[in-house]
């Protein structure tokens, strides 16, 4: 199992890359908020650059890696693109700042509207257990509705209209 941890201030920074060839998942509640700043300044810089915004989704994975390989090359002073998501999650507070400080200096906003990700975002512990994730940290009652996945949205869609129905339906006359 691969297994990263870095430094941080009370819980360290930790990936589970095992369960997902590929793709770097969190393996705290802190790596997952990391996580979601990242793609957050990340998008930051698509939106002023024209690249693709990425779903908060809180994972490393091949969109988030080219995203941040985008982020990384369309600046004035380009840095050093992340070459796995090894790579950019062992170095992801450094990556942050800077391409926090590329946005900030690119005049973009400080949110970003992204699309909602595919599913719930998920934390996957150093033994392979998976758990449900949390909405970013300061998220809104609607960014909070986008992090429960696409399935589940549809799911209280789907109550909703049925509430909706049962509430302004006329009552049959008898």
């Amino acid at each position: 199992m691969t297994y990263l941890p870095t430094m941080g201030d009370t819980e360290s920074i930790a990936f589970n890359s095992t369960k997902y060839p590929g793709i770097c998942k969190p393996s705290n509640p802190t790596t997952l908020q990391a996580v979601y700043d990242m793609q957050n300044q990340i998008n930051r810089i698509a939106k002023i650059k024209g690249g693709k915004i990425i779903a908060q989704d809180g994972d490393i994975g091949p969109g988030t890696l080219a995203a941040a390989r985008f982020a990384a090359e369309s600046s004035p002073n380009p840095s050093r693109p992340p070459s796995s998501c090894m790579d950019l999650g062992a170095n992801i507070i450094g990556f942050t700042a800077a391409v926090m400080a590329k946005a900030d200096a690119l005049g973009a906003p400080a949110k970003v509207s992204a699309p909602v990700p595919a599913k719930a975002p998920t934390l996957v512990m150093p033994t392979g257990l998976e758990v449900k994730g949390g909405p970013p940290v300061g998220a809104s009652a609607l960014d909070s509705l986008k992090h429960l996945g696409m399935p589940m949205m549809l799911g209280l869609g789907a109550v909703a209209i049925g509430i909706g129905y049962f509430v302004l339906a006329k009552p049959k006359a008898k």
